[in-house]
């Protein structure tokens, strides 16, 4: 009997996995500015949001919260809140001429309000 060579199966290149399930830990890091702001309809929605989640993590103890913020400080957008900050102190701008710089040159930023929220936001995390 002549041997059968073993039919090569096809190639799946167009399949991408579904989204993995992520704690509230990991999902405060992975913020980036699309997530960010489909939290709510607003600043205020979106803040309550953050505040709700380190909120759940302080009930679950003090080590989890301090998780939380140290999550929401390596996350997408409040890098891009520091940004701003290094790039006013460093160009001698202020954070309004940096914000509308970038959105004229049509480069994904905060706007103003969602910078000033996510201020008031830093002040009130507090270990």
């Amino acid at each position: 009997p002549v041997a059968q060579k073993p039919v090569a199966k096809p190639r799946m290149h167009d399949v991408q996995g579904g989204s993995r399930l992520v704690g509230p830990v990991e999902e405060l890091s992975s913020f980036d500015l699309q997530n960010f702001r489909r939290l709510g309809r607003d600043e205020a929605e979106i803040k309550e949001e953050l505040l709700e989640k380190f909120v759940l993590l302080a009930d679950q103890g003090l080590p989890k919260k301090v998780a939380g913020i140290k999550a929401w400080r390596q996350s997408p957008v409040f890098k891009m809140y520091v940004d701003l900050n290094m790039r006013g102190i460093m160009d001698k701008k202020t954070i309004t001429q940096l914000i509308e710089e970038k959105q004229v040159a049509n480069i994904d930023c905060l706007t103003l309000s969602e910078y000033e929220m996510i201020n008031e936001l830093n002040r009130e995390l507090k270990y």
